[in-house]
């Protein structure tokens, strides 16, 4: 009978409760670790130590991502990368010096740490202000003034090379997505409209994408995607899937496995095992968030530390 009613438990319970923790010694450890860059107000953020130099290209994705799983910093960085016109940079001190003069100061990856951000926090000031400047760089096709016909494509930023920030179909139903769930949309019908119709195919898109894009950075990508899109309150058999497939192709990946099975000892241990300890130190080019690279390239020798603290998050125990 107690088996029975131990058997119940398990099959009743999250399984985050059984899931042993990551020791808070070892986190504050790596928070005290972790590289950080300076912006012209003097205040930290998290970064990469690139040869001894910040490296911030890729910010506001990863302090997206600390903001989801709790880490205050994350938010804080990401919402110092805005600016006053509602324009988001890769960073509170690529903001403050515009790009530091080079070309493509966002992109879609950047996109997703902003809208982690506006779930996270709720802020639909920043989102709404975000939203009106995408809609007002949409360049005239015919006219201009009050006669301009505007193009529908939508772009992060207008100094981009090749056409990296015209969102995708993929792009744009995530983007709907999460203008649904903050009930904050763009202020121009056409504008919405386009999200709208593109955000009917966001289910099949997120499962095509994990099981066609191609290891590293892209796969991550949809990670990234699937654990936005649960945070809004999705969870379909097309998301399952997707995070079943990453977890299948990259499994030495805890952030896949992560998102495939949830907080289980399992997870917690494959974290462990890849993240600098007291004993293995720092990492001399603390340059990676490890979970972004496929498990050939054993990112985590390099790891930025920011990268663990993001899965200690995740991994904390429910109560």
């Amino acid at each position: 009978m107690r088996y029975i009613y131990s058997l119940a438990l398990a099959i009743i319970l999250p399984v985050s409760v059984y899931a042993q923790n990551i020791p808070n010694e070892l986190v504050d450890w790596w928070r005290g670790n972790a590289p950080y860059c300076i912006d012209s107000n003097k205040v930290k953020f998290p970064g990469k130590a690139r040869g001894g130099e910040c490296d911030d290209g890729d910010i506001n994705l990863f302090a997206g991502l600390l903001c989801a799983s709790g880490e205050k910093i994350g938010c804080d960085t990401v919402q110092n990368a805005q600016d006053e016109s509602g324009k988001w940079f890769r960073s509170p001190r690529r903001m403050q010096q515009n790009n530091l003069g080079r070309k493509d100061s966002f992109s879609p990856d950047m996109a997703l740490g902003t809208q982690l951000y506006a779930t996270k926090t709720g802020d639909k000031r920043a989102f709404r202000g975000w939203l009106r400047w995408l809609d007002d760089v949409r360049p005239c096709w015919i006219g201009d003034g009050p006669q301009c016909f505007r193009s529908p494509l939508l772009r992060y930023c207008t100094d981009d090379t090749e056409n990296g920030c015209t969102l995708r179909p993929g792009d744009l139903a995530i983007l709907n997505s999460t203008a649904e769930y903050l009930q904050t949309y763009p202020p121009t019908g056409d504008t919405k409209n386009f999200l709208h119709q593109a955000g009917g195919a966001l289910s099949t898109i997120i499962l095509a994408d994990a099981n066609l894009n191609k290891p590293g950075y892209s796969q991550h990508l949809t990670a990234v995607e699937i654990l936005l899109l649960r945070a809004q309150g999705h969870n379909d058999d097309y998301l399952s899937a997707a995070a079943l497939t990453l977890a299948q192709k990259q499994p030495k990946n805890p952030f896949f496995q992560y998102l495939h099975e949830g907080a289980t000892k399992r997870v917690v241990d494959l974290t462990l095992s890849l993240c600098p300890t007291t004993e293995t130190g720092v990492p001399r080019d603390a340059s990676e968030w490890s979970w972004e690279r496929e498990d050939y390239d054993q990112a985590w020798k390099n790891s930025m530390i920011w990268d663990c603290i993001f899965m200690a998050n995740l991994l904390k125990a429910k109560p």
